[in-house]
């Protein structure tokens, strides 16, 4: 027959016994028993009020809520408070009688998809790329809308799975943006990220790159050297020529010093006297997608920094975005001074910068001009000096070109006399000769 003072002292119950729904299973809440020393409630699911029920959680004492994840079903749950007797027989748990519920559990929403980005193909076609991060997807849901002031409409719904997307019959030279949801049975999940991409301008053609030379001189002073067609400084200065055509979105930006005197930052424009020392970066790859549509070639240079010492080294790809058909690249390392990097571009390409040591890969700043170097020119003094007559030469150039400076009795027998590289956009030599008449010639090198 048991204890009779089990049956003497009956515990008050929960009430107002509620169940709402939940990512994936059910919540439970209740108003809590009305007696002292509860220790808790203990929570009891079943198939059904016939069928058996088994205990699937415990709250800790003032807790009048309860969640479970469960397989979508329909199923009945039960909560009885728990309660710490005493009496003469000793301290014991005593149970309430059971407050009931039936409810059904519905599979989740599934999880939104993350990272998507589009990449131009055509002046007509947009290609988009995401992350499928949810198992219970039926399918996704694609939106787009024209410029930032235009009304997102849903223009195509992909099967489960899919992580792209080809956009076709679209305007030339035009900003779109993009978003897209999964969806099941349950409804649709939150929003991915918002991709902005333009698609390409009328006459693109298919992009090249060659190397033209490597500057270790100029630092942050760029202004006699670079950006005389436009530029981009990451962070501070955004000042492109009409020519060019920016596709993608901007990588993130780290700014190191936002005025500075230090000689390896930046001016922050041709007439300022304020230094900026920042950079796009990432710590995989760093990607810049430029299409110069006049249809000719342009100096791009890319100015690369260590600002904070951290051994950062680097490989610098230029290629086809598309395709990924590469046209240059170029490893690069201890450009805590900063350093350089100039080619001849032309049509679509993309600038990728891709770590190779250190916490990130980093690009300071791009700089567009017109097609080619600058012409080398040299004047010349002679002055007699015994025992022979002395040329002072002067060789007009930019800084970072290599070239060799060759002399010639005739102007046909030549003899290189030096190999030299400019630091600035003079150097001045000396060359002594016998000869009654010498012809001097520099050529760049290699």
């Amino acid at each position: 027959m048991g204890d009779p003072t089990l049956r003497m002292h009956p515990v008050t119950p929960v009430s107002n016994l509620n169940a709402s729904p939940a990512t994936g299973g059910v919540t439970l809440s209740w108003n809590p028993s009305g007696d002292d020393s509860i220790l808790g409630y203990a929570v009891y699911r079943s198939d059904s009020m016939e069928d058996p029920f088994a205990r699937v959680g415990m709250t800790t004492p003032g807790t009048n809520f309860f969640t479970e994840i469960a397989v979508p079903g329909n199923y009945t749950y039960m909560v009885r408070a728990i309660k710490l007797e005493s009496s003469p027989s000793g301290s014991y748990t005593n149970a309430s009688q059971g407050i009931f519920i039936s409810t059904i559990v519905t599979a989740p929403p599934p999880a939104a998809p993350s990272q998507l980005h589009g990449l131009p193909v055509s002046t007509s076609e947009i290609r988009l790329d995401w992350t499928d991060n949810a198992s219970n997807e039926d399918g996704f849901s694609i939106e787009r809308k024209t410029g930032v002031s235009g009304i997102y409409a849903r223009i195509a719904d992909v099967p489960v799975n899919t992580t792209n997307y080809l956009d076709a019959s679209l305007s030339a030279g035009t900003e779109y943006f993009y978003r897209l949801q999964a969806l099941n049975s349950v409804g649709a999940s939150e929003y991915s990220n918002e991709a902005r991409v333009f698609t390409l301008a009328i006459g693109s053609q298919p992009g090249t790159a060659n190397f033209l030379k490597t500057d270790e001189y100029t630092a942050g002073n760029w202004q006699s050297f670079y950006g005389a067609d436009g530029l981009g400084i990451a962070g501070a200065v955004t000042r492109f020529p009409a020519y060019v055509q920016t596709l993608g979105p901007e990588p993130s930006v780290q700014l190191w010093a936002v005025e500075t005197t230090d000689g390896r930052a930046l001016w922050s424009s041709s007439a300022s006297s304020n230094r900026v020392a920042s950079a796009w970066y990432s710590d995989t790859d760093v990607e810049l997608d430029f299409n110069i549509t006049d249809g000719g070639s342009h100096r791009f240079a890319v100015y690369l920094m260590d600002w904070d010492n951290r051994g950062r080294s680097e490989r610098l790809e230029l290629l086809d975005p598309v395709s990924g058909t590469l046209f240059a690249n170029r490893a690069v390392s201890n450009f805590v001074s900063g350093i350089w990097i100039v080619w001849e571009v032309s049509g679509r390409f993309m600038i990728r910068a891709v770590r190779l040591s250190g916490p990130d890969a980093v690009i300071s700043a791009v700089f567009f001009d017109p097609h080619g170097l600058s012409p080398l020119r040299i004047e010349s003094e002679t002055t007699t000096v015994a025992p022979e007559p002395l040329c002072r030469l002067k060789i007009f150039g930019e800084p970072g070109l290599q070239f060799v400076l060759e002399a010639s009795p005739d102007l046909i027998a030549w003899q290189s006399i030096s190999t030299n590289i400019f630091t600035g956009a003079t150097l001045e030599t000396t060359n002594s000769s016998t000869l009654q008449q010498r012809f001097y010639r520099a050529r760049r090198f290699p």
